[in-house]
């Protein structure tokens, strides 16, 4: 598979610093325009584990660490409490109206490329169709500039009539044949169609640019005690707990009801304002 570089343009990450002045990284950020409204409404999405985490040290801010185009990195803070969250507490999903300067060497990543119920029908989208993630390795996250690793995978299951039970409640989600660490957590996951794919029975070849659909945002991963294996008693003498290699996908669809919500409109018609503002004198001068 071959990933367009720009996707990766399209993540960040987080930190947060303590006491001392240190800073500890957090999850990964990836940054999303509403391209398909009015207006071109920018936001940085991430899980809301990793900011309610943050939160709940006592730390009032979240800092964004981004590439810059003429080498080095900056750190952006931003206010934990502007971070908007979804209105049910079992979507894991976090956004903060966020914008940077050209200077800046990211990318946002188009909510017309978002997977939607319908493409996911045409394209026949399920078990098996690949898929890769996009994020914070914190073991080699780099000094000078971010370094997102890239995660190759699988779609293991996209039922979501049936809730998954996580460490901390039922969540609609998908699931994925994909190591999740804790770095990439808010990670961005895309599912790569191809070149070629069959539909219906026809060979059917890629149109255009080829740009990877966005799947949703990486939750976590499921555990199992080392040693454990099924009928085995859970009083098992050894805790040690293994990645058992699925991952938990929030669906992008879960962003796009946030979008939806009142908070975030209420943002949006304040941004309409201002540019309305801006035109305007534009005009009177």
């Amino acid at each position: 598979m071959k990933i367009n570089e720009k996707v990766k343009k399209c993540v960040a990450f987080l930190q947060y610093k303590m006491a001392d002045d240190s800073c500890r990284y957090a999850g990964t950020c990836f940054f999303i325009v509403r391209d398909n409204q009015s207006s071109n409404y920018c936001y940085a999405i991430t899980a809301k584990h990793v900011i309610s985490s943050i939160k709940a040290m006592g730390i009032d801010k979240v800092f964004i660490k981004v590439n810059l185009i003429d080498g080095g990195v900056d750190l952006i803070p931003t206010s934990i409490d502007k971070w908007i969250s979804h209105y049910d507490e079992t979507v894991d999903i976090s956004i903060l109206p966020f914008a940077f300067s050209e200077n800046v060497d990211h990318l946002f990543y188009p909510e017309s490329s978002f997977l939607s119920d319908a493409f996911i029908k045409s394209n026949e989208i399920d078990c098996g169709d690949e898929v890769f993630i996009t994020g914070l390795f914190k073991h080699h996250h780099g000094v000078k500039r971010n370094l997102p690793i890239v995660r190759i995978g699988n779609i293991a299951m996209m039922v979501t009539e049936e809730k998954v039970q996580t460490q901390s409640y039922l969540m609609e989600a998908y699931l994925i044949e994909s190591r999740s660490i804790g770095g990439l957590s808010g990670s961005p996951v895309f599912v790569n169609l191809g070149q070629v794919r069959k539909l219906e029975g026809q060979v059917k070849h890629a149109q255009g640019e080829h740009i990877h659909h966005l799947l949703g945002l990486i939750h976590g991963h499921f555990d199992s005690k080392l040693g454990e294996i099924d009928s085995v008693s859970e009083d098992s003498p050894d805790n040690i707990k293994v990645n058992v290699g699925i991952a938990i996908v929030t669906p992008v669809s879960k962003l796009t009801e946030l979008f939806e919500s009142d908070a975030v409109k209420l943002h949006e018609k304040e941004i309409d304002k201002q540019v309305e503002i801006l035109e305007s004198k534009k005009h009177e001068n």
